[in-house]
């Protein structure tokens, strides 16, 4: 009789018979997230010179921009300024569908 142990390492570098990706990878791939937060960053610091209006013409405010550039210099800033965006749409549909 053959036994096989499952131990926690084989679990995690081979999952569905598809090996896991190595550290190199990894590590690739979360220098490709940092980069492209950065330039996230340098375009969402380039939109601080719109109007209010302007930001408003494409669902953001001037307090979506701030925040979106607090966050953590790692974190993509667009991703809170897009959730933000999305939101004030639906309620703006929302509000206009009931308004009918």
């Amino acid at each position: 009789m053959t036994t096989i142990a499952v131990t926690p390492a084989a679990i995690r570098t081979e999952l569905d018979g598809v090996a896991a990706p190595g550290p190199a990878t990894r590590m690739l791939a979360a220098l490709g997230r940092l980069f492209r937060a950065y330039h996230s960053r340098c375009a969402v610091a380039s939109l601080d010179g719109f109007s209010d209006d302007q930001l408003a013409d494409i669902g953001l405010t001037r307090g979506d921009l701030h925040d979106g550039l607090a966050e953590p210099f790692w974190r993509d800033p667009t991703r809170l300024m897009r959730d933000r965006a999305a939101k004030r749409l639906i309620a703006n549909r929302e509000a206009a569908g009931a308004g009918s």
